[in-house]
């Protein structure tokens, strides 16, 4: 029997991933986020590029449905597997994965290539009170109506959740989505807290909540990048799964 196949997404995504109204002049980052956020969250209504395309993208969907079909096919075999890898070792090829050994190198290729681009543009007002950023905008972009960040208590809350994790980023060059190096912060709320592999050997009674927000700099064009993604399971069963850059 197959399993989930979102249980399945979300481990083959652990495997390897604009112009404001107004020109402001974009400082570089302190590593002091008060400063920090300061320059980047402008204040005002700006039109943001919405980063969820990928260059190639049927193409790569085309491998990764293979790769989904040959997990799910040998699901506990792929749990094994996992655990003989080395922390930060790159998952060798297998035929039980799915694929020849080079549609998975072809794929492997891509995913080192990926390029995001815009599906569109939408309007992000940013406003501030009391020392609290609050964001307000619509379609796609509408999970970011919940966003509050507090950066003197270093605080940031979303969909109702207190994001308890928080680490500085850096991206040292462009080989990435984004095709330049940036720095930036991240926030974190994951429930459980820690998982391993184990936890989803019996996919139907996982419960898994992931609530995550990315904001840095791109080096390339001093423009801010802003990364949310919201991810639920309840039994196994998906009840959301967005992640969505955006660039302004």
């Amino acid at each position: 029997m197959t399993k989930n196949i979102f249980i399945i997404l979300i481990i083959v995504s652990t495997l390897s991933c604009t112009q404001n109204s107004l020109e402001q002049t974009r400082l570089p980052l302190t590593r002091n986020l008060n400063t920090d956020l300061n320059s980047l969250l402008p204040l005002g209504k700006s039109v943001v590029e919405v980063m969820d395309g990928i260059k190639n993208a049927e193409q790569i969907q085309v491998l990764n449905e293979k790769l989904i079909k040959g997990i799910s096919e040998n699901y506990d075999w792929f749990l094994d597997y996992q655990k003989t890898l080395q922390p930060g070792q790159e998952l060798p090829y297998h035929p039980n994965l799915g694929m020849t050994e080079k549609e998975y190198a072809e794929l492997n290729e891509y995913n080192e290539k990926i390029e995001a681009i815009s599906t569109g543009q939408e309007e992000l007002e940013i406003t501030r009170t009391d020392d609290i950023y609050s964001f307000k905008t619509t379609g796609k972009l509408s999970l970011l109506n919940s966003l509050t960040i507090n950066p003197s208590k270093n605080e940031v809350l979303m969909g109702g959740r207190l994001l308890t994790k928080f680490d500085t980023i850096y991206v040292a060059d462009g080989s990435n989505a984004f095709k330049s190096s940036w720095r930036g912060y991240k926030w974190t709320f994951e429930e459980p807290a820690e998982a391993d592999l184990e936890d989803l050997r019996n996919p139907e009674t996982v419960n898994m909540k992931s609530i995550k927000l990315t904001l840095g700099r791109l080096d390339n064009s001093t423009k801010t990048i802003l990364i949310f993604s919201v991810k639920e399971l309840k039994n196994g069963q998906r009840k959301i799964n967005v992640e969505t850059p955006i660039i302004f």
